[in-house]
């Protein structure tokens, strides 16, 4: 993150793009894959994906619109975003994150509800994904029985400056939010069996 812009991306992008990028990384996705091809009932081999895994968020802090970058299928695409969240703060709720004191604030989100924790001993009205709006860092997310998001550490120097992040140089097509997702989640788009992750949206 920088004055300006924040990044958001997954574990599983930064491990998926590192491997490729050395001597032997590809050998060792391909034979994940392979695993789990070979055993197609057993989910403990199947390579962890997250609902937001493929996907690259660029916010612009001075007003809140967010780029994605996402790929499906094969394709890569641009998706442009202004989300607006609802709080209700639970002014009597506190709890230590990081060794930053925290309250819990609660929203629904385009059909998800999600309890978040943020301090303001950090004002940045940001936090992970598409979370903002609070007078504070957000450092845990949840949505119950969905996903989990929880701060791990907070870095202030030897940071990397923050660059469009375009590995294999695609050129991205642009396309509208609800579109992308009503396609993406039509089950005729991947073959027949395919294990489709739930999404962090769903409307």
């Amino acid at each position: 993150m920088c004055k300006k812009q924040s990044q958001y991306f997954c574990y599983e992008n930064l491990r998926h793009d590192s491997l490729s990028s050395v001597p032997g990384g590809n050998k060792i996705l391909y034979d994940e894959i392979m695993d789990w091809a070979s055993h197609p009932d057993d989910f403990s081999k199947y390579p962890t994906k997250t609902p937001s895994y493929k996907e690259f968020l660029y916010r612009d802090l001075t007003n809140n619109d967010i780029t994605i970058y996402r790929s499906s299928m094969g394709e890569f695409f641009r998706i442009k975003d202004t989300p607006k969240m609802d709080w209700n703060v639970i002014a009597d709720s506190v709890k230590t994150i990081l060794g930053y004191e925290c309250q819990m604030a609660e929203t629904t989100f385009r059909g998800r509800h999600w309890k978040v924790w943020f301090t303001f001993d950090i004002a940045l009205s940001i936090g992970p994904w598409k979370f903002g709006g609070l007078p504070g860092l957000v450092l845990q997310a949840e949505s119950s029985g969905f996903l989990k998001i929880e701060g791990y550490k907070i870095l202030t120097k030897g940071l990397t400056p923050i660059k469009f992040y375009n590995y294999y140089n695609k050129k991205a097509t642009d396309i509208d939010r609800k579109k992308f997702l009503k396609e993406t989640s039509a089950p005729s788009r991947y073959p027949k069996g395919t294990f489709i992750t739930p999404k962090m949206e769903l409307e």
